[in-house]
Formats: structure tokens, sequence, C-alpha cells
């Protein structure tokens, strides 16, 4: 109905003012967790938030016209961009993992787990065909690389899937029971409508976590 398409561009317009100068959406309560292990306290950037939120952005951008919202999306993909470039662990063959936390007064680089990077990579590519823009695609690539570096190290000794790892390459448990397996999911199908072909890495992954998720009767939900 016109209600919802009309409610849908305020909401999102009401989120663009609360973009801050750096280009982010900040997430305003602090966290006991995050400032314990890394000094990151309130205003922090969390990577999962804000990645679903560009998601939005360009499903609105792809429904209502291009233009609306491409102010609020390129500032934000500039501000992913630099993190990227300043911020990422990398790889041994030259991928790149991005932090899935940061904040202007970091003191500790915190950890990147599997699901925030699946769906960064996913959100790159999407943003990519929006603009047209090729160093959109490498910083996807290059991510994607990351998660092809680290393949089986995701895999725990139950044949579930680790959550994060440490810049020091340690791997830390806590995966959630079917997200991460959503998002390798959709990285994939992406993956193979650009390159005519599955990723051996992720289809592993995927598989994987779908093993151990049976097992373990989880049900799958979107």
């Amino acid at each position: 109905c016109k209600e919802a398409a009309a409610l849908t561009i305020v909401m999102l317009d009401t989120m663009a003012q609360r973009q801050n100068e750096y280009g982010y959406w900040a997430t305003e309560p602090g966290s006991e967790w995050l400032q314990g292990d890394y000094g990151i306290g309130p205003g922090f950037y969390d990577t999962r938030f804000n990645t679903d939120l560009l998601e939005i952005y360009i499903k609105a951008a792809r429904k209502f016209g291009k233009g609306m919202f491409d102010e609020t999306i390129t500032r934000y993909l500039g501000f992913f961009s630099q993190i990227a470039d300043t911020s990422h662990i990398s790889t041994e063959a030259g991928g790149w993992l991005i932090p899935d936390y940061w904040h202007p007064s970091e003191i500790t680089a915190p950890h990147t787990s599997l699901n925030h990077q699946a769906s960064e990579c996913l959100a790159l590519y999407h943003a990519s065909d929006l603009f047209d823009r090729e160093d959109l695609r490498a910083l996807a690539d290059r991510m994607l690389l990351a998660i092809e570096d680290t393949g089986s190290g995701w895999v725990m000794p139950d044949h579930n899937l680790y959550y994060s790892i440490k810049p020091d390459g340690t791997y830390v448990e806590g995966d959630y029971p079917y997200l991460t397996y959503n998002d390798l999911v959709d990285l994939q199908t992406q993956y193979t409508v650009r390159f005519h072909h599955p990723n051996s890495a992720i289809r592993m992954l995927a598989q994987t976590k779908l093993n151990w998720m049976q097992k373990n009767h989880v049900v799958i939900l979107y």
C-alpha cells in the first residue's frame, strides 16, 4: 500500500539524520563486554547493525529510485572503506578480515566474526552493482579472500563453526545457531551469480554448519 512505502521513506530519512560525522550509525549504549575486553565505549560502530541498515537503504534505492539515499549510502561506504584500509587484519594470501567493532578512541583491535565478514561482503557486492563501483567489488573480493584463506580454521572439533577470530589468529567459540549459515548461503548465491560457479570455501563452511544444525535439531529460520 502507499502508506507502507511512505512510512519506509520517512523512517529511512529519520535514520539518515542520525548518521554521525564519521559516516556510521552509532550504538549509543555502552557495552560492559566491549569496554572490558577492548576499551570500546558508548557510541561504537557495530559492523553488523550498519551492514543490515546499508542493505535496507540499497533495497530502498532500487525500489523507489536511485538517488533518493545516494548521499547517505555513499557517506557510509566511504567510512567503511577507510576502516577496512586502516583496521584490517591481513590473511596469508592477502585477504582482509575487518574487525566487528570500532570506536574513535579504540584501544585494542577487536575480533572478526564470520557472520559479520560474510554479510559485509554481500552488501559490498550489492553496493558495487548499485553504483557500478569497481573499488567496492575489489574490497568485497579481498574480504572474501580472507574467508577462503581462513577456510577450515573455522571448523570446530564438534563440526560446529567458531564464532570469531582474534587478531592473533585465535578462534573463539559461540557461533549463532543458524544466522551464520544464512549469511553463507546468501553470499554463495551472490557469488554463483557473479562468477557462474560456487565458491568451494563457502560451500564447505555452509555444509559443515548445516550438518551440525541437522545433528543438533536446529531449525533454519529466515
